[in-house]
C-alpha cells in the first residue's frame, strides 16, 4: 500500500491544533501527489 510516515517533532496527539502549518503543508504535498 501507499503508507508514509511523517513525525513532527514537537507535537503531541492534537496535530492539528499543535502544529496546524506543518501538517497542512504535508496534507497538501499528500494530497497533490495523488489526486491527479
Amino acid at each position: 500500500p501507499d503508507l508514509e510516515i511523517v513525525m513532527i517533532r514537537g507535537c503531541g496527539h492534537w496535530t492539528q491544533q499543535e502544529k496546524p502549518a506543518e501538517l497542512n503543508a504535508i496534507l497538501v504535498d499528500w494530497l497533490s501527489r495523488r489526486c491527479r
